[in-house]
């Protein structure tokens, strides 16, 4: 955060204990030069100082909801755990729990070490795949106010099927639900000549080193993923890593994403704009989850016998 920024929080935690700052340009909460989440705590500061308190506290909180998409050997994991631990990024962290990281490269599909996921699922899996592509949308409406950073998603899926010869699929309908979270794509790209050099720095850690022996297939891959990426509706950023600086890398996309409002969900930037409004499932009422519960023999299958008085 910014020095200014910092100092119109200060300030604005002045406001909200009754103390009027001296020689402090902006003398008013509505005034042009305070951050818009700034004046929305100040605005209410006069008349609940502890709750202005604490979402000016609150204030410094960043969301960022980034998917890291990309060729083999573009160093997305790599970016992915850097970007996770960056302070521009993520913020400071005030407790031990990282923030949420996730990969679509997870073989939750088969009882595997390698097996299928929601990328290289088979035909035959294809509606839980896009079942699990639904899910994690849900997730993401549900918390709207917790960073996402993941490695490969729904672009990763795309192009996969598509060069293994199964259908294109159509993403717009997930992408039309990310869109309002704010979440943004970071395309992992590198030079042509570069990929042999990639290709041998990895060799020790690849699982499967016959799969890059084709660099023509590696560029033309990564071809595909800059057409994906042209056609998403998601803002998107192309980072070429062919040099292996991931600490540069990381600090373009950290320059990016404040220059954007990139780090905030879009209501949070724009007071036009409104939280999306999350489809919450009622969970059924306690008296029909208890009915159903001792219909079955108690909960947890422990069935509870009180002796009647005088027994």
């Amino acid at each position: 955060m910014e020095g200014h920024q910092l100092r119109c929080l200060d300030q604005a935690a002045k406001w909200s204990a009754g103390v009027t700052p001296i020689n402090s340009p902006p003398d008013r909460p509505d005034h042009p030069h305070l951050p818009l989440v700034v004046r929305r705590v100040v605005a209410s500061a006069h008349d609940l100082p502890m709750r202005a308190r604490y979402h000016t506290e609150m204030a410094a909180k960043l969301y960022p909801k980034l998917f890291l998409e990309g060729a083999p050997l573009t160093l997305k994991t790599e970016m992915c755990l850097a970007l996770n631990r960056h302070p521009r990024i993520v913020g400071t962290q005030h407790c031990r729990a990282p923030s949420p990281l996730v990969s679509g490269k997870w073989p939750g599909f088969t009882n595997l070490p390698s097996g299928r996921g929601l990328i290289d699922f088979c035909p035959e899996e294809e509606s839980q795949a896009m079942e699990a592509f639904a899910t994690w949308a849900r997730l993401f409406e549900l918390l709207p106010y917790s960073s996402w950073l993941v490695d490969q998603f729904h672009l990763s899926t795309l192009v996969h099927q598509a060069r293994g010869g199964g259908p294109r699929y159509d993403f717009g309908w997930l992408e039309e639900r990310l869109r309002p979270l704010g979440f943004r794509i970071i395309l992992c790209t590198r030079s042509e000549d570069s990929f042999a050099a990639a290709r041998e720095e990895h060799r020790q850690v690849i699982k499967s080193p016959s799969r890059y022996d084709d660099l023509d297939a590696l560029v033309a891959e990564q071809a595909d993923f800059r057409r994906a990426a042209e056609d998403s509706i998601l803002p998107c950023l192309e980072i070429d890593v062919s040099s292996g600086d991931i600490g540069a890398a990381v600090d373009s996309v950290a320059t990016w994403l404040h220059g954007t409002g990139g780090l905030n969900p879009p209501w949070v930037n724009d007071a036009n704009l409104n939280p999306p409004a999350p489809r919450v499932l009622a969970p059924p009422a306690r008296s029909d989850h208890s009915r159903s519960q001792r219909e079955r023999g108690g909960f947890g299958g422990v069935v509870t016998v009180t002796e009647s008085p005088g027994s």
